[in-house]
């Protein structure tokens, strides 16, 4: 399946667009796309525990099963004040 993430602050730099699209497998976990989306940019490993993927606009867990209509976001840490 393709799914498309939606990717946010320096994510989006680090990716040089706002979306990226994946391929994987029907059944793939949110975990599969993390792992995906390190895999294309290798720098994001050390920050990984860091990073919070969201399906259809709700947190996920690891484990969650994508589906490709689903809306995929990938957000780095935030700070704040």
């Amino acid at each position: 399946m393709e799914i498309k993430v939606l990717v946010f602050a320096r994510l989006r730099e680090l990716f040089g667009e706002d979306e990226v699209t994946l391929s994987l497998v029907d059944g793939a976990t949110v975990q599969d796309v993390l792992n995906a989306m390190i895999e294309a940019q290798p720098s994001l490993k050390d920050s990984q525990r860091a990073l919070h993927v969201a399906v259809n606009q709700d947190i996920a867990e690891p484990d969650q099963v994508v589906k490709e209509a689903d809306e995929i976001a990938l957000f780095p840490p935030v700070g704040g004040g």
